[in-house]
Order: structure tokens, then C-alpha cells, then sequence
């Protein structure tokens, strides 16, 4: 009775990985990514837009660690800059804003970073067999008000 209960077992198993590597479709890895687009406006402590600043996007998920997700940029004559870049959908845009040619732009100003959470209730998610696509998000990112560098008195 043994005897034929594991010689049933085997010939169950020999099947089973006869039929498993017989199988031609193959399973393809997927990753999941959303086109982002990031548009927003640099200014002073009175509202003037500021020239000539760097403008750095990062991303922020309780799943990896803050990581740059697009070259920076630097912001036009009216203040405005615009990113677009492909990512992991994450839940938290950073941005970090330096002043990169100092006086040039009208002042010298701090640093500035600024956190930022994405929403995704807009989107349709669609799976093209490679990736699990989030589609474009828009991103209108707050008016960033720099503050100037404070001088020493001489």
C-alpha cells in the first residue's frame, strides 16, 4: 500500500514538472511608473520672480529612499520652471531650490526645500504587459518664496 501510494506521489510530481516546463509563455518582470508633470514659480519675499535658481526634484516613498528623479532645472525670467519625468508613482514629491549664480538673480537666497504629496484619484492605471502605467499626472507645485541670505553688518 505504501509502495503504490509514493509511486502514485511520483508519477503526480513527474507530471506535474513534465507539464510546468512544457509551458511556453513566459512570465515577464513588471514595474510600475507615472509620467510626471511638475510645473511652478519661484519668487521673492515681495512676490518678484526670481531668475537663474535651481529647481531639484526628488521623490520620497515609504517603499525606497529619497532619490533624484530628473536633472535640475532652472527657472525662466518670470520664475517658472517645468519638469517632466518618468518615475516609480511615489507619494511624496521634495523639491530643493539653490541659488546657484548668487547675486545675479536680484540677491543671494537660502536654500529652500519643499515636501509635496501626490495624489493619484485621477488616474487610470493600465497594464501594457510590461508595465503597470499610472498615465501623466499634472503637478502644480506652490509658489516656493525664498528668503534672501542674511548679511553680516560691517
Amino acid at each position: 500500500m505504501k509502495q503504490s501510494f509514493h509511486s502514485i506521489l511520483i508519477c503526480i510530481i513527474a507530471f506535474l514538472l513534465a507539464v510546468g516546463t512544457g509551458c511556453t509563455e513566459q512570465i515577464v518582470p513588471r514595474s510600475a511608473e507615472v509620467h510626471l508633470s511638475i510645473t511652478g514659480k519661484v519668487v521673492d519675499p515681495d512676490g518678484k520672480p526670481i531668475a537663474g535658481l535651481e529647481v531639484t526634484p526628488y521623490i520620497n516613498s515609504l517603499a525606497i529612499e529619497i532619490q533624484q528623479i530628473a536633472s535640475p532645472v532652472i527657472t525662466d525670467q518670470n520664475g517658472d520652471y517645468h519638469i517632466e519625468t518618468k518615475t516609480w508613482p511615489c507619494d511624496f514629491l521634495t523639491f530643493i531650490v539653490r541659488d546657484i549664480d548668487g547675486p545675479d538673480n536680484g540677491g543671494t537666497f537660502s536654500d529652500y526645500k519643499s515636501l509635496l504629496t501626490i495624489w493619484y484619484n485621477d488616474t487610470r492605471m493600465t497594464d501594457t504587459g510590461t508595465i503597470w502605467d499610472f498615465g501623466t499626472v499634472e503637478v502644480e507645485v506652490p509658489i516656493i518664496r525664498m528668503k534672501p541670505v542674511e548679511q553680516p553688518e560691517e
